[in-house]
């Protein structure tokens, strides 16, 4: 009885890094660093 290795794909596994939002200074813990990082949507600021 041949037992077949599961195939495990090393590029699927993601690179979890602490990220800190320079904007508001909030810290991100385990993100997966495979997303596209793309900056935040820019929202011109409430007139206060």
């Amino acid at each position: 009885e041949s037992e077949r290795p599961k195939r495990v794909s090393a590029s699927r596994q993601p690179t979890l890094i602490t990220w800190t939002d320079p904007k508001d200074g909030m810290v991100y813990i385990d993100v997966p660093a495979y997303l596209p990082l793309a900056p935040p949507v820019q929202t011109p600021p409430s007139p206060e």
